[in-house]
């Protein structure tokens, strides 16, 4: 096997191969940040080589690369006598561009982790295992794990070069490859993580989880890993798309200041401590506070859920519902509930906790006709039933106050919104993004929020009536009833 069938079974997400247009080869490391796939299209105009290719989110992108040094016309050589010879192998990554070299480019021996690396993808689909025989600054030996395996390559650079080159490869194995572990020492974090990175959002649209990683190496290289092992992968390809926790903190203020002032009546707030470590974040969208003022019902649902990033947290969702049954929701920080506001209780929870804490039967049934009951006789004879069934529900429902979760007794209009589903259906929508940094979460709310209102103002401008679609359905329903009704006079 040569060298560059090796090349070829390397992940092509952070590996190209380039042919320009003097006919050598360039192999090179990509920033991680990009995930691409293979070039379909390459130029070279002069010295200045540029790829053109389809990400893996179906988006082409064209990159210039800089000048390379076309001096390596030999950069790949037949070395199918690697035993007797020394071929040019050529340089991992040589450009003179350094806006487009990889990040840790300036870091010693970056060349010998990038082969390492390349090597560690060929061991995994060839279903091998290799170790390190000797490492320095000039000299790299890797052999195959199993003792007198043929297997073997050296690489090495001299003083005034700054990449490595491969010397010599022996491809073949004499080793038994039923000796070879599931549990591959070569698969680690890194190399997993840049094999499974263009499976981040599967089908569904939800985030990867580690049990998803478990089964992609289970399926495509017949390799066992444990979940702690998948779980630090998929930290490593969060980080590698949407950057650390720790960085994006730092950019929360910006994003704050870009979204006011792109999107006029937006409000944000950022709030430290005072040694200046992070405390809350709010964001309210203009358009939300827009038409909550103009045609929502005044009523608001609070819930909360918890993060599920590195540092955790709470997340707390404000939400209105409007008359079409959509749910129009901003995220909010809420210290304390606003004094001229009435406070209610959302009733299935309330009927929940009712059921958990007595567990006679029926008990949770008649509750909840007592909690739906719009009418003062209907209350009295439900609440009388829970008395006479169970003495201790019947006080603490009282206790917990009827104002607060009872239609007949409630001081406002509950106007029908019993229950905290408009929050929980926000909750449930976030559920895959909640462990994602701070950053890339807010960004993820203001695009679901905008699309969401931008589907809805189509949607209003096709209607042909005033009313919702939802309300509209109901009256011709009640028209189609009481058309064979008779209307008479009262008094």
């Amino acid at each position: 096997m040569t060298y560059q069938e090796l090349v070829s079974i390397a992940p092509r997400d952070n590996t190209q191969q380039f042919r320009s247009s003097g006919g050598s080869n360039h192999l090179f490391t990509e920033s991680r940040e990009n995930l691409c796939g293979v070039p379909p299209k390459v130029t070279d105009d002069g010295e200045l080589v540029s790829g053109q290719f389809d990400d893996v989110f179906g988006c082409q992108i064209e990159i210039n690369y800089g000048q390379f040094n076309h001096h390596y016309n030999d950069f790949y050589n037949d070395i199918n006598n690697e035993q007797n010879s020394e071929p040019n192998v050529g340089p991992t990554q040589q450009m003179d561009d350094e806006e487009n070299l990889h990040p840790v480019d300036n870091v010693d021996n970056n060349e010998e982790e990038d082969l390492k690396r390349l090597v560690g993808h060929f061991a995994m689909r060839q279903k091998f295992e290799w170790k390190v025989k000797r490492s320095n600054k000039i000299t790299l030996r890797l052999v195959c794990l199993i003792n007198n395996c043929t297997w073997k390559l050296r690489a090495g650079r001299r003083d005034e070069e700054t990449y490595f080159q491969v010397r010599s490869f022996v491809s073949e194995h004499t080793c038994p490859l039923e000796e070879i572990h599931r549990r591959h020492r070569q698969a680690s974090a890194v190399i997993i993580g840049e094999v499974v990175a263009h499976r981040l959002q599967q089908q569904d649209g939800r985030l990867m989880r580690p049990k998803d990683i478990i089964a992609d190496m289970e399926t495509m290289y017949d390799i066992q890993i444990l979940y702690s092992k998948a779980h630090h992968v998929l930290q490593y390809v969060l980080s590698q798309t949407y950057g650390t926790h720790e960085e994006t903190f730092k950019l929360l203020s910006s994003f704050g200041y870009v979204l006011e002032q792109q999107n006029p009546g937006t409000i944000t707030d950022l709030q430290c401590d005072e040694d200046g470590r992070f405390l809350y974040f709010f964001m309210s969208l203009g358009a939300s506070l827009i038409e909550f003022r103009r045609c929502i019902r005044p009523v608001i649902v609070v819930d909360n859920t918890h993060l599920k990033g590195r540092f955790g947290g709470i997340m707390f969702v404000a939400t209105a519902q409007d008359g079409n049954e959509q749910h129009a929701s901003v995220e909010a920080g809420i210290s304390k509930v606003f004094p001229d506001a009435t406070h209610t209780i959302c009733c299935w929870h309330f009927s929940e906790n009712v059921k958990k804490r007595f567990h006679k039967k029926d008990v949770a049934s008649i509750m909840d006709k007592a909690v739906r009951s719009y009418t003062e006789l209907k209350y009295n004879c439900h609440m009388e039933e829970l008395r006479n069934l169970h003495e201790n529900a019947f006080n603490y429902v009282i206790e917990a106050g009827p104002h607060k979760w009872s239609p007949v007794h409630c001081p406002e209009r509950m106007y029908r919104v019993m229950t905290t589903n408009a929050a929980e259906c926000i909750n449930s929508c976030l559920k895959f993004a909640l462990q994602l940094p701070m950053l890339t979460l807010a960004e993820f709310i203001r695009n679901m929020l905008q699309r969401g209102f931008y589907d809805r103002h189509r949607t209003a401008q096709s209607m042909g009536h005033q009313l919702t679609n939802a309300t509209h359905l109901v009256l011709l329903k009640r028209v189609e009833k009481c058309a064979y009704m008779t209307v008479n006079p009262v008094g």
